[in-house]
């Protein structure tokens, strides 16, 4: 039997007044039938204890985020048009963030110009992370540079009082990057941010949770107030020691199916077989994260409050 479930969850954080970096350097080298599946039975309230002096800003802002998707098919057109509704309605967006799988085809008309070339016209930055797909071909990596020029593999991207840390799970085993996430988690703690990268931290479902992403960057993330993943071509959300882990890999490419989840996974609040999208709006110290169907429709939300 199919269930769904709009849920608003509240977490209160605290974010600090202060410098960081905003970028880092490192080396170069998409309507469809779908069914979710959702446990909890009530809405939950939680909170995190703040030990820094609040500052939010109150100018509104808005991220739109997509993952594996890169294909040229109907799925992600319909996805991408359900973005543009979106956005549309809402001038305050700023960017659209990838959780890569950006080409599964070096075809940058088909996966990219296409469905996402209103982008550039309507002045939206793009801030995507490499997935395997991305590096699967040589042809397939250049695709990304010429869509989204040759970006840092990670980097940070701020907006409003929020940190985006962008990384590339690809490269998990990178002493650079370990090096450069300690330094920059280390400026950030207290403060809220969002963790974006490929391969899942918690995932039941085909590729499942990714044993060295936990390994390595896993005492790194638990002070982050949202992780962004790919990978697994469908929704779930679980809930962490400071927020929120996310898959959202719905972008167009083939859906695959949700598992039972391991003993001691992370509480799964959200479970969904369906192309989407997600949108995250900011301003007067809230951020309010929406997975919307292609349809429009907005199967859950959590709500996250910064500051006391």
């Amino acid at each position: 039997m199919v269930r769904r479930i709009a849920l608003a969850l509240v977490i209160l954080i605290a974010p600090a007044c202060g410098s960081l970096p905003v970028t880092g350097s490192a080396p170069g080298s998409v309507a469809s039938p779908s069914t979710s599946r959702v446990e909890p039975t009530s809405t939950t309230t939680t909170t995190a204890v703040a030990t820094t002096t609040p500052g939010a800003s109150a100018e509104p802002w808005a991220l739109v985020v997509v993952g594996d998707f890169g294909d040229g098919g109907e799925a992600e057109r319909a996805v991408a048009d359900a973005v543009a509704a979106w956005v549309l309605e809402h001038p305050e967006t700023r960017a659209l963030v990838t959780t890569g799988d950006n080409f599964y085809t070096p075809d940058v008309a088909a996966a990219w110009l296409e469905p996402y070339g209103w982008l550039d016209g309507a002045g939206l930055g793009v801030w995507p992370v490499p997935g395997n797909h991305d590096l699967e071909t040589p042809e397939q990596w250049l695709a990304n540079v010429a869509a989204f020029g040759s970006f840092p593999r990670w980097r940070t991207e701020s907006v409003g009082e929020t940190t985006l840390v962008l990384l590339d799970s690809n490269q998990m085993g990178s002493g650079e990057q370990q090096a450069w996430l300690e330094r920059i988690t280390s400026d950030l703690a207290g403060r809220p941010w969002i963790a974006v990268f490929h391969h899942p931290w918690v995932s039941c479902s085909i590729h499942g949770s990714t044993p060295g992403v936990d390994e390595r960057w896993g005492d790194l993330l638990a002070g982050a107030t949202l992780v962004l993943n790919g990978h697994d071509h469908n929704y779930q959300r679980f809930r962490t020691e400071s927020g929120w882990s996310i898959v959202t890999g719905g972008g167009g490419r083939r859906l695959y199916g949700l598992t039972e989840c391991p003993p001691g996974t992370p509480e799964q609040v959200a479970a969904a077989e369906s192309f989407h999208f997600l949108t995250i709006v900011g301003g007067s110290g809230v951020i309010t994260v929406e997975a919307h169907e292609v349809v429009g429709t907005v199967f859950d939300s959590v709500v996250v409050r910064l500051g006391a």
